[in-house]
Parts: structure tokens; sequence; C-alpha cells
């Protein structure tokens, strides 16, 4: 019989897929907090609405239509959604871009605006250190 420490005995007892969907958790937060903060407006903007217009005129048709046009109209948007999810995909890695791009623009833009003190502060710091 081998001895085991409790630790050992408390990985045994947490399923490895809750263990994978935890580390999934925590590297997309980590994902998440690093990007520029405008990116969900971005996403936002040219993702999801575009997406929320499509799927709101598909119910609307679908109300009016019956029978045949309604299956026809079925396959078409199982069609489509197949083609959307990686127009999506490819949506929100470009909104990602464009929002890291906007953030190394505004960056050039406020060095060139306000360029960095020709003198540091920490002379400052000592020449009053000097004068008490």
């Amino acid at each position: 019989m081998t001895c085991t420490t409790s630790s050992e005995e408390e990985e045994a007892d947490v399923p490895r897929a809750a263990l994978i969907f935890d580390v999934f958790v925590f590297y997309f937060d980590r994902f998440v907090k690093t990007l520029p903060s405008f990116t969900g407006q971005i996403v936002v903007l040219f993702c999801v609405l575009p997406v929320s217009v499509s799927i709101a005129v598909f119910l609307v048709t679908a109300l009016f239509n019956f029978g045949i046009a309604f299956v026809a109209q079925t396959i078409s948007s199982v069609v489509l959604l197949l083609l959307l999810v990686p127009c999506l995909t490819l949506c929100v890695l470009s909104a990602i871009s464009t929002a890291y791009l906007l953030q190394i623009g505004h960056f050039v833009y406020r060095r060139l605006v306000r360029p960095p003190p020709t003198h540091f502060r920490k002379l400052e710091i000592e020449e009053k250190l000097k004068i008490s």
C-alpha cells in the first residue's frame, strides 16, 4: 500500500475535464485583460450588429413563409450560417487587430503631440535636496 498525500487525494477527486476548463478560463481571462479597451465596441459594431440584423430579418421572413418556402429558407439559412461562422471569426480577429493598430496609432499620436521632457525629474529632486 502506498502513502498518498492530501494534495494527491484532492487532485484525484477533481475530474480532469474540470481542470482543463479552469485552465482555459484562466488563459481566456488573461487574454481578454490584455486587449485594448475599445475592442468590444469594434466587435459589437462590426460583428454583433450585422448578425443580429440578419437574424431579425430571418425571423420576420420565417413568420410569413409557410410550406416549401419555409423549408427552402431553412436550408439556405443553414448554408448561410455555415458561411457566417468563419466570417464572424475573421471579423472578430480583424476587430482585435484593428483595436491594436488604433492603440498603437494613439500612442504614436500622443508621443508626437507631447514629446518627452528634455530634463529628468530626478535632477529636479537632486537640486531641491542641494538647496535644503
